[in-house]
């Protein structure tokens, strides 16, 4: 990395805004007021180098060890934000940083027009801290394009497309951002950007009104004359075939499926001589098996005869009559599957239709897109939960580190030196 920070420094051309606007749906207005309230409205200083802020608190979290401990002692890295002002120019302290650890160095610096912490790198779109690094030295529009990726990658776009200006200044700034006003600001700073008319869109202008000279016709084909003797017969003109609709499809796919239900359905064997009414079973099974007389279908009063025959997988008593013995008929047909045909020739006509199957695909391509989507947001989310637990658990460590050397250290002073180091450490 060039330690002197330096690059192509190209500045913002108008028509910039409109078209990073249009990355994430919003207008002119809407990045003006971005800028006139996030940033310093540049992105480079008078060198041409970026315009950055070094946090020593940022690159004290970004160390450990030894590092961690000189960094401190060269007053480049204490724990808590705010424990000393800033210089006016933060270069120095980055160089001297670099030199204890490069990249924690420019993690721990805010970059370019949008201030884009070197921490969040892969939410500005960049594969590394360094990329980022040359990228801020080199365009203004490549450091607001990097704030528009940290904006879509924190969910803020949202918040810029409907003017909720406290969500997006609590989004970008954090939980503080009313002490500096930044949502009423960002509220002003559009009001006084609406009144001012827009940079010319170019992808959106006018078509061209030169007008193209026509085409010269073609040459006239010469006419055959065909021989008196040779004159083919006219030939009818060709009817294109009527396409079938939906619901002859339907209604020829029901007729396919009931024909192959009828070849293949089985039709139960049936005997006349051992089916029986289904009331002349109730009443023998009612009446003549225990011995009493009853009233058969036929109205004549029968008694049991004695001999049993099989009906229907059980022995069923034969009762005699004085008139004839009971009728017999034959077992109504198996019911057929109608309402399966039905449901497969629907099934055959959606198939067949591809309108229906384009849509169908339509819709399962973006659930998956947005099934993967969620998969991927909640991977990152979860990275980056992981990643702040462990700065915080390395924090708490040193921090108990430093309370045991100093409470060593108290071992051997006054009571009042022991008091007041106490007080110190209550304190921080």
């Amino acid at each position: 990395m060039d330690i002197t920070f330096k690059g192509a420094a190209r500045r913002l051309d108008d028509i910039d805004l409109p078209k990073l606007g249009a990355r994430i749906g919003v207008g002119e207005d809407e990045m003006h007021a971005f800028l006139d309230v996030e940033t310093s409205g540049h992105g480079f200083d008078a060198v041409g180098r970026p315009v950055i802020l070094f946090e020593p608190h940022v690159f004290y979290r970004n160390l450990s060890g030894a590092k961690r401990a000189t960094a401190v002692a060269a007053g480049l890295a204490y724990p808590k934000w705010g424990e000393k002002p800033y210089p006016r120019d933060s270069y120095p302290r980055l160089r001297a940083a670099c030199a204890i650890d490069e990249t924690a160095a420019l993690k721990s610096a805010s970059w370019g027009l949008g201030q884009v912490l070197g921490e969040n790198f892969k939410a500005a779109g960049f594969l590394t801290v360094e990329a980022m690094a040359e990228a801020m030295m080199a365009d203004e529009a490549l450091q607001l394009g990097a704030a528009i990726d940290f904006i879509v990658e924190n969910r803020l776009d949202d918040n810029l497309r409907n003017h909720d200006w406290a969500a997006f200044a609590k989004g970008y700034n954090g939980a503080g951002y009313r002490k500096n006003a930044y949502d009423t600001r960002l509220a002003e700073a559009y009001r006084k950007w609406s009144r001012i008319k827009d940079t010319p869109w170019p992808s959106a202008g006018p078509a061209s009104s030169a007008v193209v000279p026509a085409a010269p016709p073609d040459p006239a084909k010469p006419i055959a004359v065909p021989q008196p003797t040779a004159t083919p017969a006219p030939s009818a003109p060709r009817v294109p075939a009527a396409r079938r609709g939906l619901w002859a499809a339907l209604i020829a796919a029901i007729l396919k499926i009931s024909a192959i239900l009828n070849l293949f359905g089985r039709k139960r064997h049936v005997d006349p001589d051992q089916e029986l009414l289904p009331r002349q079973r109730d009443n023998i099974l009612g009446a003549a098996s225990d011995g009493h007389r009853h009233r058969c279908d036929h109205r004549h009063l029968c008694r049991p005869a004695g001999a049993f025959a099989d009906h229907s997988g059980g022995m069923v008593p034969l009762v005699s009559c004085n008139q004839r013995r009971f009728d017999r008929v034959p077992a109504p047909p198996p019911r057929r599957g109608f309402v399966m045909a039905a449901l497969l020739s629907i099934l055959s006509a959606i198939i067949g239709n591809k309108v229906v199957m384009t849509l169908f695909a339509a819709v399962a391509g973006g659930i998956g897109l947005y099934v993967a989507g969620g998969i991927n947001r909640a991977k990152k989310e979860a990275v980056k939960q992981a990643e702040a637990k462990v700065a915080a658990a390395e924090d708490r460590l040193e921090m108990r580190r430093e309370a045991a050397a100093e409470a060593r250290k108290a071992a051997g002073m006054p009571d009042a030196a022991a008091r007041a180091e106490a007080a110190k450490w209550a304190k921080r």
